[in-house]
C-alpha cells in the first residue's frame, strides 16, 4: 500500500525527528525526501548545495550492524560464531532490533518512510 504525499511527509518529520534525537544531524533546509514517480522513494536538493557543504552526519553508534545490534549479547559465542560473518549475521541483527518494534534503538529507521526491502511483509 503506497502513501498519499501528506503520509510521507509527515514520515519523513517523524524519521527526521528519531534521528536528530539519536544525535544524527541532518540540513533539512537543504535535503529532503521525496517520492519519484518511476523510481521510488530518494533524497532531493532543497536549494543548491556547496561543494564541501555537510547535508548530513550519521553517528557510528546510529549504523544498525553486527557491532552495534544487542542480538550477539543474547548468544553464546558459539552460537554467534557459528551464524558466520556477512549478510546472514546483519540480516537476523535486523530482524532482530527490528522485533523490538517502539523500543528498540532503530524504531524511527524502520517505520516510515524508509522501510527496509529486507524487512517487507507480503
Amino acid at each position: 500500500m503506497q502513501q498519499s504525499q501528506e503520509e510521507f511527509l509527515a514520515a519523513s518529520k517523524a524519521f527526521f525527528d528519531w534521528f536528530k534525537s539519536q544525535g544524527g544531524i541532518i540540513d533539512t533546509e537543504t535535503i529532503g525526501l521525496h517520492i519519484y514517480e518511476d523510481s521510488g522513494r530518494g533524497a532531493i536538493a532543497l536549494r543548491d548545495i556547496e561543494k564541501g557543504e555537510v547535508l548530513f552526519d550519521i553517528p557510528r553508534d546510529l549504523v544498525l550492524s553486527t557491532r552495534t545490534c544487542t542480538l550477539q549479547s543474547e548468544l553464546t559465542t558459539q552460537e554467534w560464531t557459528s551464524l558466520g560473518k556477512g549478510w546472514t549475521t546483519l540480516i537476523l541483527c535486523m530482524m532482530w532490533e527490528e522485533s523490538k518494534g517502539t523500543e528498540g534503538k532503530w524504531a524511527g529507521y524502520f517505520g516510515k518512510p524508509l522501510n527496509c526491502p529486507a524487512m517487507l511483509v507480503q
